[in-house]
C-alpha cells in the first residue's frame, strides 16, 4: 500500500512539473513520439522549459530504457491533455512493454500499463489480440498466487476487460454479474478509482438493457466518490456526460444538466465533447427559451447554425469519429428542431458518411491483420513439413551405421513436431473463431446503424410536406432497409452466405407493409433452390429488386388487387435471371430504359452493369423487367 501511495506522490511531481511547462508545445511532442516523427519531436523539445518531465520526453525520444513508473507517467500524461494516436500508442507499448521478471512482489505499473495496452486494442475491434495479452496479464497476476491487497487491486483489471467483452457480445446478464462483482471487490479494498470505474461500466450495460433508472443511480454514485477526491479520477467528466445525456432525454434540461454540461465546457481538455451536450441540449429543450439561451451563452454564440459551424469545425480531428459521429447526429436534430432543414439533412448525411468510414475501414483492417496471419501459419507450416521430411533422410543416408539411434531420434523429432502441428491447428482454428466472431458483430454493428439512419429518415420524413420529397425519403428509407437486412443476415449466418429466396420474401413483405398492401398484394415466386449468394452480389441485386418492386406498386396494376411475379434462376457459367413482372398497363411504348430519368431505374441500370449484367424491359399482357447477372465467382473470372 504504501508502494502504491508513493507511487502516486510522485506522478502528481510530475504532473505538476509539466503545468509548468508550454503544454501546448509538450502535447506536440508527444503526438510526435505516438506518430514515430521522433526528429520532429526531438527539434521541439529544446522549447520546452527544463523540467523532470521535459527529461523524461527526451529519454522516450532517443529510445532510452524506462521504468514502468516512468512509462505509465508519460502515457497517463499525454492522454490526460490531448486525444492520443491509437495506433501509436499499441506500437509504442508493442515495443517498449515486456513481462517483468518473477519477482517478490507484484509491479502494478507493469499491470495497468497492460492494461491500457489492452483497451486500446479493444477500443480498435482488435478483440483477438485484446484477449490474448489480457490472458497473458491474467497468467502475471495469479502467478503470485497470494491474497496481499495489491494481488486483489491487479486482478479488478483483467476483470474489466472481460465484463467490456461481455457486453461487446451482448451477453449483458453476464456483464452484469462481472460488473456487480467487480463493484464489491473495489468496495472490500475501499479502492475509490476502481470503484468509480465499476461504476462506469455498469452504466454501459444498464443503458444497453434501456434500465435508465439504474443507469442514473450508477452514475450519480460514481460522481458523487469523484467529487470527494482531490485529483479525480479519468472516468470524472465521462460519467458527467453520460448523467447529461440519459437527463436530458428522460427529464429534460434541468438545474443538475446545465451544471455537468458547465463543467465539462471549462475543462479546455474536454471542451470538444460538450459541443454534443450543449446540441442535444438545445435540441431537447424545443419550447424552453431559457435552457436554449443558457446552451447558447455558454458556448458564446447567438445562433445554433453559428453553434454548429464552430462545434464540427473545432473537433474534426481532435475527437474520435464515432464522437464525431454522435455530434453530426445532435446538430442534425438541432437544427431540425430550429427549422433548419438544409443544414440538418447535410449534417445528417456527414454522419452516415463518418460511419460508413470507420466501420469498412475497421472491417477491412481486421480481414487484412487475418490474412497475414493465416499466411504466417501456413508458412511455418511448410517448413515444419519440410524438415520433417528432410532431415530424417539426409541423416539415414549420411550416418548409416548408426540407422537404429537415427530412427528413435527421428521418432522423438515426429512425434515433439506432430504436438506442434496439433498446436498450430488449434491456433488456427481458435483464430478462425475469433474473425468469426469478429465479422458477425461488425455486421451487426453495420445492421444497426442502417436501421438508425433508416429511423432518422421516417422521423425526417414526417415533417415533408411536399408530396415528392416526402415520397423520395420513403424511398431512401426503403433502400436503407433493404441494404440492413442483407446485413441483419450476414450476422445470423454461418457461412456469411445469404439465402436469396427467404431474403427476397423478406424484402417484398417489408416492402408492402410500407405501401399499406401486404393483404390486397398478390405475390408470386419462383425461385431455384440452394440459392445462395455473398455480400458482394447481395447487396446490389437486393437494391435492384427493392427498386423493381416499389416501381411495380407505384405504376403497376390496379390499386384494388395488384398482382407481382418474381424469378430468380440460374442459367449457366455463373449467370443468373431476375425477372420481376406485374399486371400494370405497362410503360408507353416509345419507353427506353437505356435512357431513363428515373432515379430508381437509374440504380438498376447501374448496379446491374456493377452486377456484369444488363437490363431490360418489355410490355405484353404484364410489364416485364429482366436482369441478367453474374454471381461474385463468374465476375472474379473476369477480373
Amino acid at each position: 500500500m504504501r508502494k502504491t501511495l508513493l507511487s502516486l506522490f510522485l506522478l502528481i511531481g510530475f504532473l505538476t512539473a509539466i503545468n509548468a511547462a508550454d503544454t501546448s508545445t509538450v502535447s506536440k511532442v508527444e503526438r510526435f513520439i505516438f506518430l514515430n516523427e521522433l526528429d520532429s519531436a526531438q527539434q521541439l523539445i529544446s522549447k520546452i522549459e527544463q523540467n523532470e518531465y521535459a527529461d523524461l520526453l527526451l529519454r522516450v525520444i532517443t529510445n532510452q530504457k524506462l521504468s514502468y513508473k516512468e512509462q505509465l507517467t508519460f502515457i497517463s500524461s499525454a492522454q490526460s491533455r490531448t486525444k492520443v494516436n491509437d495506433a501509436g500508442l499499441q506500437e509504442y507499448l508493442k515495443k517498449g512493454l515486456i513481462t517483468p521478471s518473477k519477482q517478490s512482489e507484484i509491479d502494478l505499473d507493469y499491470v495497468e500499463l497492460r492494461f491500457i495496452q489492452v483497451s486500446s486494442l479493444r477500443n480498435g475491434n482488435k478483440i483477438s489480440q485484446a484477449n490474448s495479452l489480457n490472458n497473458g496479464l491474467e497468467d502475471y497476476i495469479e502467478s503470485f498466487g497470494t491474497n496481499t491487497e495489491e494481488v486483489k487491486r491487479a486482478k479488478l483489471y483483467y476483470l474489466i476487460h472481460g465484463q467490456v467483452v461481455a457486453m461487446i457480445q451482448n451477453k449483458e446478464m453476464q456483464s452484469e454479474q462481472l460488473g456487480l462483482e467487480i463493484l464489491r471487490k473495489a468496495q472490500k479494498l475501499k479502492d475509490t478509482t476502481f470503484i468509480i470505474a465499476a461504476n462506469f461500466h455498469l452504466y454501459n450495460t444498464y443503458s444497453k438493457l434501456n434500465n435508465t433508472e439504474r443507469a442514473i443511480e450508477v452514475t450519480r454514485r460514481a460522481i458523487a466518490l469523484d467529487e470527494m477526491r482531490v485529483n479525480k479520477s479519468v472516468y470524472y467528466y465521462d460519467n458527467l456526460l453520460h448523467l447529461a445525456v440519459v437527463l436530458m432525454h428522460t427529464e429534460g434540461v434541468t438545474a443538475e444538466v446545465k451544471g455537468a454540461v458547465k463543467i465539462i465546457y471549462e475543462n479546455e481538455r474536454w471542451r470538444p465533447r460538450s459541443y454534443e451536450l450543449i446540441a442535444r441540449g438545445i435540441w431537447v429543450s424545443k419550447e424552453d427559451k431559457e435552457s436554449i439561451d443558457f446552451m447558447l451563452s455558454l458556448a458564446q454564440e447567438n445562433t445554433v447554425v453559428d453553434f454548429a459551424e464552430r462545434a464540427i469545425r473545432e473537433t474534426e480531428g481532435i475527437i474520435y469519429d464515432y464522437e464525431l459521429y454522435y455530434l453530426y447526429n445532435a446538430c442534425a436534430y438541432m437544427l431540425r428542431s430550429c427549422e433548419e432543414y438544409d443544414m440538418a439533412m447535410g449534417y445528417l448525411s456527414k454522419g452516415v458518411q463518418i460511419t460508413r468510414k470507420v466501420f469498412s475501414e475497421d472491417l477491412s483492417k481486421s480481414l487484412a491483420d487475418y490474412e497475414r496471419k493465416q499466411i504466417r501459419i501456413e508458412k511455418e507450416l511448410e517448413v515444419a513439413h519440410a524438415e520433417e521430411n528432410g532431415i530424417p533422410y539426409r541423416l539415414i543416408v549420411a550416418l548409416s551405421a548408426i540407422l537404429v539411434i537415427l530412427l528413435v531420434i527421428a521418432l522423438m523429432r515426429k512425434l515433439k513436431k506432430s504436438n506442434l502441428l496439433t498446436k498450430k491447428n488449434e491456433q488456427i482454428n481458435k483464430a478462425l473463431g475469433e474473425n468469426k466472431l469478429l465479422l458477425k458483430e461488425m455486421h451487426h454493428r453495420v445492421k444497426n446503424n442502417f436501421l438508425t439512419v433508416s429511423s432518422l429518415l421516417e422521423l425526417q420524413s414526417k415533417d415533408i410536406e411536399d408530396i415528392k420529397a416526402k415520397e423520395l425519403a420513403e424511398e431512401g428509407q426503403n433502400r436503407v432497409k433493404s441494404m440492413a437486412l442483407i446485413h441483419e443476415k450476414l450476422y445470423k449466418s454461418d457461412s456469411f452466405g445469404i439465402d436469396f429466396d427467404k431474403y427476397v420474401r423478406e424484402l417484398v413483405l417489408e416492402i408492402t407493409k410500407s405501401y399499406g398492401k401486404q393483404k390486397a398484394t398478390k405475390i408470386s415466386y419462383e425461385m431455384d433452390e440452394n440459392l445462395t449468394f455473398d455480400a458482394d452480389t447481395a447487396i446490389p441485386l437486393g437494391l435492384i429488386v427493392n427498386e423493381l418492386i416499389t416501381n411495380a406498386f407505384k405504376h403497376g396494376g390496379p390499386q384494388d388487387q395488384p398482382e407481382v411475379y418474381i424469378q430468380v434462376r440460374r442459367i449457366d457459367n455463373g449467370f443468373h435471371e431476375l425477372i420481376v413482372q406485374d399486371n400494370g398497363k405497362g410503360l408507353p411504348t416509345d419507353f427506353d430504359l437505356k435512357s431513363s430519368t428515373s432515379m430508381g431505374l437509374r440504380l438498376v441500370k447501374n448496379f446491374s452493369r456493377q452486377l456484369h449484367g444488363e437490363a431490360n424491359f418489355k410490355n405484353n399482357s404484364f410489364s416485364v423487367f429482366r436482369v441478367l447477372f453474374k454471381d461474385s465467382a463468374a465476375r472474379m473470372l473476369v477480373d
